[in-house]
């Protein structure tokens, strides 16, 4: 986040240890997925995570990854990573027979024609804020700005909404009876 840097320009994400490899394809091309399957779906097995979700509105298409421990790399060596789209494609049918039937055909569809956006991403974590909110209340930061979560399927969005909903209520209800900076640390608080 910009915003985190501005307020916070000494606080940097630090690499988890746990990457993951993403990709898109058509919903259509899963046989195995049933209409009561509850998407989105993590998988957990001892090989890791296996993420499952509805990639658009309507679930024409799906988003897919695999996460994997791996031991942290410089900026170049992620570019190159991501650039060996043949490494990346193997890496996410690595011991395929282990898992499930429907993890299977899904890993499967990394090789497909209509496979598309095949990426790495790094997971950080970034330590955790005194406040949300400048010392004169006239930033204020929201969303995955200001708790630090993967924006994947819309996490982050969904946390703005709720963050922006939250601070609008506590507004519209002190009513000018408490000054700004009270307000904006007790919804932190919150």
């Amino acid at each position: 986040s910009r915003v985190r840097a501005y307020m916070y320009p000494d606080v940097h994400p630090n690499y988890s240890g746990v990457f993951g490899i993403t990709y898109a394809f058509p919903t259509a091309n899963l046989s195995l997925l049933t209409k009561d399957f509850p998407l989105p779906a993590s998988l957990q097995h001892k090989l890791g995570s296996f993420i499952i979700a509805p990639q658009n509105d309507g679930g024409h298409e799906m988003f897919a990854g695999r996460q994997f421990n791996f031991p942290h790399q410089d900026r170049a060596a992620w570019d190159a990573m991501a650039n060996d789209k043949e490494l990346l494609m193997e890496m996410i049918q690595r011991e395929t027979e282990k898992w499930s039937p429907l993890v299977q055909s899904v890993q499967a569809q990394v090789r497909t024609p209509e496979a598309h956006s095949l990426s790495v991403w790094q997971f950080d974590s970034v330590p955790k804020m005194d406040r949300w909110f400048s010392s004169t209340g006239r930033v204020i930061m929201l969303g995955d700005a200001a708790h630090g979560i993967p924006p994947s399927i819309g996490q982050g969005a969904n946390q703005a909404f709720e963050d922006g909903y939250s601070l609008g209520l506590l507004l519209a209800n002190a009513d000018g009876r408490i000054n700004l900076t009270d307000a904006l640390r007790s919804w932190n608080d919150y």
